[in-house]
């Protein structure tokens, strides 16, 4: 739903219709996969696909992400989740994502409308309150419109 500067800037340039798959490893190492997908220019552009995998670490809610584009590992730091009412296995709705320093940010939803209508202003008053207001971190809106072809797969 948002990203700051520093994401757009850098891996996301001209990215649209932003989604990322999180799976567990299959290989019993307790390593979650990651899939990026998105569009380039508009909804229906280019697909760009990024593979990658996280570590979690021994406190919650903190991994290490390598994706195959950055080449080096990053904090990836789930700093809230939305209510876990999403679905039959009742997932969180949304995550809120950053990194040790707050020079990153993502804000995740398994739905865009529903995050727009019930949960858009109380995690833009966390994101305020917590200190992502600057150039570099504040949140800007990824384009979600109608006209969005996304990935087959595409689930938080």
């Amino acid at each position: 739903m948002y990203a700051s500067q520093s994401v757009y800037a850098t891996f996301e340039s001209g990215a649209l219709c932003v989604t990322a798959d999180y799976t567990l490893a299959t290989d019993g190492s307790g390593k979650i996969t990651v899939l990026n997908s998105e569009r380039l220019q508009n909804g229906t552009g280019s697909l760009k696909v990024i593979h990658g995998f996280a570590t979690p670490s021994n406190t919650p809610g903190k991994l290490t992400v390598n994706l195959e584009t950055v080449g080096f590992d990053a904090p990836y730091w789930v700093t809230k989740l939305g209510p876990e009412t999403f679905g039959p296995d009742n997932k969180y709705q949304y995550a809120v994502v950053t990194d040790n320093l707050k020079a990153t940010l993502f804000v995740l939803a398994r739905d865009p409308v529903t995050f727009q209508q019930q949960y858009q202003a109380e995690v833009m008053q966390f994101l305020t309150d917590n200190g992502f207001t600057s150039f570099i971190n504040k949140p800007v809106s990824t384009y979600h419109g109608q006209d969005c072809q996304y990935n087959d797969k595409h689930t938080m």
